[in-house]
């Protein structure tokens, strides 16, 4: 489907101040190019379809993006970590580089299962391992690890995603969270 978007968020808030959520995604579309992607997010407050992976351009809390541009670059597909204080508006996951915290390249276009990101908050610090999704159960690797981060109590867990002009980009995915 082209040029299309959609976001998924938690209805209640998340009360504990160490968490791990388990996302796990699927995206699939013709040939290697890509044609936008999927963000996970944990904002203060809960989001809305926006212009941003299906997101808002400006949140107050994480956005973690899993870039899939059409331009085929050697940056291409990558996986972003970017905070925002919701003043600070990023039009395209590829911009908004003074937001960002980390990043890693990641092939997980058309794999033959899906994959998982397994993305951990304690202690101030935010890690993300992910498999590869070429078995069932490949075992995670390490992606990034980004601190000292401040992510307060009472935020809520999103999922969104866009495709863009070209067809074929389907995303699909699971979430699983738990706290402490």
């Amino acid at each position: 489907m082209r040029n299309r978007s959609g976001a998924v968020w938690s209805r209640a808030s998340v009360p504990f101040s160490a968490w791990e959520v388990e996302v796990q995604m699927r995206v699939t579309g013709l040939g290697r190019r890509g044609a936008q992607g999927m963000a996970v997010w944990y904002t203060r407050g809960r989001g809305h379809v926006g212009s941003v992976l299906g997101g808002l351009a400006s949140w107050d809390g994480i956005g973690i993006f899993f870039d899939s541009p059409a331009e085929d670059t050697q940056d291409s597909p990558a996986i972003r970590v970017l905070a925002s204080d919701g003043h600070i508006p990023s039009e395209q996951p590829g911009d908004g580089a003074s937001q960002g915290l980390g990043s890693c390249h990641w092939d997980f276009r058309n794999r033959p299962h899906p994959f998982r990101a397994r993305i951990t908050y304690w202690g101030q610090r935010l890690r993300m391992s992910l498999n590869s999704g070429l078995t069932p159960s490949d075992p995670g690797e390490f992606c990034v690890d980004v601190g000292p981060l401040l992510l307060v109590p009472g935020g809520f867990f999103g999922v969104s995603a866009a495709t863009g002009t070209l067809a074929g980009e389907d995303p699909t995915g699971q979430v699983r969270a738990e706290g402490q």
